[in-house]
């Protein structure tokens, strides 16, 4: 594959948006997208399960951003590296994959500047504080300089998402701590995925529940998809999450909690358990 076919196929990666967490978050998106195309670098900070990614690629098929930057839009991911065997080579090897480069030994920074320097781009590093966090000390020490490096060269603008703020120094971030969803909005991401029960004569049963949730995207997620893959009503979904022994929740705790209880309703729940033939 060519170097236009595998940025296509980067760009086309995406069109995958979550949409369902950005739902009811149309401002924050827009306010987003003109920091963006106005050059400025962007820190989108929450904890996991917020949206961060999913509004970073908003961002990125927003049709503003598109008409400035073509397909010079770029989302680098860093999930699921383990930070304490990240290095700086993985670091700039990583990001050069997804612009198609093939990287020579020497100045792999000065390379990839080469690359970006000669167009306006917009890059988004998603899960940073996978690099922020390593324990290598070559990565504590090589990689904030070359992502500075990379934030100051003329037209590219930089998105970084990640669960600190502990951004890489030297450059001028504009930050942004992503939100819960608000009730009416957690109820739209709930009814996006389950149909199985009009809207109206479900909302009045989950609005405690969601609730429960903190309005956490990721969670109202998992909860949406585990009852409209198995059939459930709302009735059945109030009483397995009872049965999962929700009025333990503490505020203290919130999301995390929400988060763990939620995935062992999803993980206990009939089609996991039984998934059939074609599971």
């Amino acid at each position: 594959m060519g170097r236009r076919g595998q940025i296509a196929e980067s760009i086309s990666v995406l069109e995958q948006s979550d949409q369902v967490y950005d739902n009811g978050r149309d401002d924050l998106i827009t306010e987003l997208t003109n920091l963006g195309v106005s050059d400025e670098h962007i820190a989108l900070i929450g904890l996991g399960g917020m949206g961060k990614s999913s509004l970073a690629k908003a961002i990125l098929n927003e049709s503003l951003v598109i008409e400035k930057f073509a397909h010079r839009r770029f989302f680098v991911t860093y999930d699921g590296l383990d930070p304490s065997t990240i290095t700086f080579d993985t670091f700039v090897t990583h990001f050069a994959g997804v612009l198609a480069m093939q990287l020579a030994e020497a100045d792999p920074v000065g390379q990839i500047s080469s690359f970006l320097c000669f167009a306006s781009a917009l890059i988004v590093l998603d899960n940073a504080e996978t690099f922020e966090e390593a324990s290598g000390s070559s990565a504590l020490r090589e990689i904030p300089p070359a992502i500075a490096d990379i934030a100051n060269i003329p037209g590219v603008v930089l998105i970084l998402t990640l669960r600190s703020r502990r951004n890489a120094p030297n450059v001028q971030w504009i930050t942004k701590d992503i939100p819960p969803l608000d009730l009416s909005s957690a109820q739209a991401v709930f009814f996006q995925i389950y149909h199985n029960t009009g809207r109206s004569d479900a909302e009045e049963d989950i609005k405690d529940l969601l609730r429960e949730l903190d309005f956490h995207p990721l969670s109202i997620n998992l909860l949406a998809n585990a009852t409209q893959q198995n059939g459930w009503s709302p009735a059945t979904l109030l009483k397995r999450w009872d049965n999962r022994h929700s009025a333990v929740l503490k505020h203290s705790k919130g999301k995390l909690q929400s988060l763990s209880l939620t995935m062992q309703l999803s993980l206990s729940s009939p089609l996991v358990e039984k998934p059939g033939e074609d599971g």
